[in-house]
């Protein structure tokens, strides 16, 4: 059954606005334990701690986030002393990124953190639930793929 146009705005608008609600209450946690990193920063440093040596490529598939925002999160997180990055020896062109002494410590306070604001933001909603939600979203994903393949 397909969406009328009126319902399909309201579930994109709501998508938006649960990703900014989201974002904003991890960043607001983040800023009063000063951790210096935002959410867009964590989520980068999970990505890296989960997969020491990823290239940036997966990061960024990985994340959703287009490859241009994730060499600028990486470059400002080794401007702190948290990741740093090496080319790789198989692809020059490619770089595998690493995190730094500083950063898997940052990550290790990090983590139950993160757990707790996520358990709160998700309170009351079962896992039979949210697994049903990832599977509307990543069908939508699969989707505007698709659609960009056919378009372009």
């Amino acid at each position: 059954m397909a969406l009328q146009d009126q319902d399909q705005n309201n579930v994109i608008i709501e998508l938006e606005k649960t990703i900014r609600s989201v974002r904003e209450s991890f960043n607001s946690v983040f800023q009063q334990m000063h951790f210096g990193v935002s959410y867009d920063q964590w989520l980068i440093i999970d990505q890296v701690k989960n997969k020491q040596g990823i290239s940036q490529i997966e990061i960024a598939n990985n994340t959703g986030k287009d490859r241009a925002s994730i060499s600028r999160i990486i470059k400002n997180l080794q401007q702190k002393t948290l990741l740093t990055k090496t080319h790789n020896e198989d692809n020059k062109r490619a770089n595998k990124v690493y995190l730094t002494p500083n950063g898997l410590e940052l990550s290790d306070r990090i983590v139950s953190v993160y757990k707790e604001v996520y358990e709160k933001q998700f309170l009351g909603i079962y896992e039979r639930e949210m697994n049903f939600l990832k599977e509307i979203l990543v069908r939508i994903n699969q989707n505007n793929y698709l659609s960009a393949k056919v378009a372009g």
